[in-house]
């Protein structure tokens, strides 16, 4: 995969974003949480209210006073370009020696874009439809922004989102939990975190198992946006 920047001019710089294009698909980069990660157009651009799920992850793995040496396995499911697990893997694995960090995702594509972002960190990709087929226990923690857009909110997205970013990124059925009801099915874990939209966590609330078991956190703007169970 090449992973240089291209050379665009001035002028094809500007052309580029009247068309449309995203800066950071020019540009083929983009920041999340301080740190530069490849990206392309068969990944999302990473959204500032993202990178709230890392400090939100590092705060709860805290009070659960964890041995260091405990084997946990940290899944980043639907990892994208993997900056969510590349950026845990860079804060947990000199504190956990034993941990196993995994990634997984159904598009092949994304996953070579993970692959160039997790460099020589020690990381295994799956390709699998979300958690389809990876063993879990006790010991799993689980951390995922999956696709979570409502099929009708999707088709009204702005247009540049529609024509640059990967529809199966961001699209999740007529209710946007066709993805979060798959992660659902896991029912052995240390701790799960989601980030999904306040509309479809709303949804997702009226269900009294799931409201009764988790807990919903704000984002900086002060919007529902992740989803705590465990």
């Amino acid at each position: 995969m090449e992973t240089d920047s291209p050379k665009h001019s001035y002028e094809d710089i500007i052309q580029l974003l009247l068309s449309g294009k995203p800066y950071e698909q020019i540009i083929n980069s983009a920041y999340f949480y301080g740190r530069k990660f490849y990206i392309n157009e068969d990944v999302l651009i990473p959204r500032p209210e993202t990178q709230e799920i890392i400090d939100i992850f590092l705060s709860k793995l805290s009070s659960l006073d964890i041995s260091p040496s405990t084997k946990i396995k940290i899944i980043d499911v639907g990892t994208g370009s993997g900056c969510i697990i590349c950026t845990l893997y860079d804060k947990l694995s000199v504190e956990y020696p034993n941990a196993q960090f995994l990634a997984t995702d159904i598009s092949p594509e994304a996953l070579e874009v993970a692959k160039v972002n997790i460099g020589k960190r020690e990381i295994k990709l799956v390709q699998t439809d979300m958690i389809k087929g990876i063993e879990v226990d006790k010991d799993t923690i689980i951390i995922s922004n999956p696709p979570y857009i409502p099929t009708k909110i999707y088709e009204g997205l702005d247009q540049s989102v529609l024509d640059h970013e990967p529809k199966i990124a961001l699209e999740s059925g007529e209710d946007g939990l066709e993805h979060m009801d798959k992660l659902l099915e896991v029912k052995e874990f240390k701790f799960m975190l989601v980030e999904l939209m306040p509309e479809v966590i709303e949804q997702l609330q009226k269900e009294t198992e799931i409201k009764d078991r988790s807990k919903v956190l704000k984002d900086f703007r002060g919007k529902d946006r992740f989803v705590l169970l465990g």
